[in-house]
């Protein structure tokens, strides 16, 4: 699979309004489902 390949997008890519409520909801999700499990796997 090739890597490190770059596209151009001739348009602007969309930016949801409501960011931190998106983020926050995904972040519960993944904490429901056992992707994470502990506070350190949410710091960046």
């Amino acid at each position: 699979m090739p890597q490190g390949v770059r596209f151009d997008l001739p348009f602007d890519t969309p930016v949801s309004g409501h960011l931190e409520y998106a983020r926050a909801r995904h972040l519960r999700r993944l904490w429901d489902i056992g992707l994470v499990r502990s506070r350190a796997g949410f710091e960046e």
